[in-house]
């Protein structure tokens, strides 16, 4: 299986510098004319591998990261140039393959290696720009602007609830459900992530099994506010045979997860992070896909469920159509 997307990243480490007699690796990661420069020791790198490898089976994510380089045991690398220029190359292989596996992007300890993405715009100390103005900076910059009007207008777009008397301004996201269909016994949500700071707008496609994971993993942190319970299921019948407990169901999980995206403690950690930067990566920008999808002669857009199957649910290693023998 192929983890990559098509080398979104090039990184170098062509340098290093030497401190108390320990050799700190210089790693030049950068896209489209940003640069940022991170300095590891190999015992950094090799303790984020493990961090790693141990988040993505914490997340379910079925992936297999690259072998992290092994260790020298008859000379310490430190003491031979030739030697740390040959552990330069296995960690330039090893992190040119692994920070270009997208699914692993929304890891916090993984963001600190990647230049910003462009609509964060915000420049830091060690992350530069090839030059005064980069070209392919400039026009995806003139294209952030362009959605960023979209976004803006399409906020005025009505679809089952008035969203701008139920958008809460003082909370950066906001989840809508707006409907639901049944894929082999199952009931799969979708529903709608705004995000406020950006003026952005997801659409994604989760189960209440989905959504409990995360809910699951959050009950085994240890966090100082409490977290609200999440809904709980039915002993007896199925939510699938009522349409009105299916709207109830959908009231409960939208309000668990406008009430846990209020609490920073918990829209901050790594459980969360994750989850948003899934929904962004895997699921569906509503006004960016709708604009493109706009074709002259014609009297309406495609069917957005259509998308959707294809590629908007964020639970991609799990097989949504697989038969299911429990309550949703």
């Amino acid at each position: 299986m192929n983890n990559t997307h098509n080398k979104m990243f090039t990184v170098l480490v062509n340098s290093y510098e030497i401190r108390e007699k320990k050799v700190y690796y210089c790693i030049t990661v950068s896209s489209v004319g940003v640069i940022k420069e991170t300095y590891k020791r190999y015992s950094d790198l090799k303790e984020l591998d493990q961090l790693w490898n141990k988040t993505a089976q914490d997340f379910k994510l079925q992936l297999k990261l690259p072998i992290f380089p092994g260790r020298s045991y008859f000379k310490r690398t430190n003491e031979s140039v030739e030697a740390i220029l040959a552990r330069s190359k296995e960690l330039q292989q090893y992190l040119q393959e692994t920070l270009n596996i997208e699914k692993i992007h929304p890891f916090p300890s993984v963001k600190e290696f990647l230049p910003p993405s462009l609509d964060d715009s915000i420049l830091i100390p060690n992350v530069r720009t090839g030059g005064e103005y980069s070209k392919d900076v400039c026009w995806n910059q003139m294209d952030e602007l362009k959605r960023s009007f979209l976004e803006k207008e399409d906020r005025k777009f009505k679809k089952g609830k008035n969203i701008n008397k139920t958008v809460n301004k003082d909370q950066r996201y906001t989840f809508f459900f707006e409907d639901y269909t049944f894929q082999n016994d199952a009931v799969v949500y979708t529903i709608y992530l705004y995000d406020s700071k950006r003026l952005t707008k997801h659409k994604f496609l989760a189960r209440y099994s989905d959504l409990r994971e995360y809910y699951v993993m959050m009950k085994k942190k240890k966090f100082t506010n409490p977290i609200p319970p999440f809904p709980k299921r039915k002993l007896i019948g199925q939510t699938k045979e009522n349409p009105l407990e299916i709207q109830e169901r959908q009231d409960q999980l939208s309000s668990f997860l406008n009430q846990i995206f209020k609490i920073p403690e918990f829209t901050q950690s790594e459980i969360l992070i994750f989850f948003i930067s899934k929904i962004r990566m895997e699921g569906i920008n509503f006004t960016e896909r709708k604009s493109r999808n706009k074709q002259p002669n014609r009297t309406s857009d495609p069917p957005m469920m259509e998308c959707l199957c294809e590629s908007g649910n964020i639970f991609p290693e799990r097989d949504l159509i697989a038969p299911r023998n429990q309550s949703v």
